[in-house]
């Protein structure tokens, strides 16, 4: 009579993939607009402050905002970005000592699962994706 937990599980986590993979190829978008670039794409977050975030450090050439969440493979929400700087005044720079903007990072608790999590970032309809690893 309805459609079985694993069905509907299975449908969510194909339609998370389509758009969180494969809708970003299709979206128009200006390369311009939103430069960025990822650090630290293996973290283990065991507290001792070394290697314990993940970094997307941008520059928001237009000023449309950057905002970003983490999800598990499952295509649940694990976590917002926290999002530091986007004013012109002010550069951060990045471990190889290149200036950003800003820059979102993740903060992921000592006792999350390791695994591998999708990031997805988004800024004025300019949607980027990737993966980071949490090993421990």
């Amino acid at each position: 009579q309805g459609i079985s937990l694993v069905k509907r599980l299975t449908w969510t986590m194909a339609v998370f993939w389509f758009i969180a993979l494969f809708l970003p190829v299709f979206a128009p978008c200006d390369p311009l607009d939103f430069e960025y670039r990822v650090f630290q794409k293996i973290i283990p977050p065991n507290g001792d402050g070394n290697n314990d975030r993940f970094f997307v450090f941008y520059n928001d050439n237009e000023d449309l905002g950057v905002s970003g969440s983490i999800y598990n493979v499952l295509g649940m929400k694990i976590a917002g970005f926290k999002n530091v700087g986007g004013m012109a005044s002010k550069t951060y720079s990045d471990p190889d000592g290149a200036n950003w903007e800003g820059y979102l990072y993740w903060d992921p608790s000592p006792d999350i699962s390791p695994g591998i999590y999708i990031w997805i970032v988004e800024s004025g309809g300019t949607v980027r994706t990737g993966t980071v690893v949490v090993a421990k």
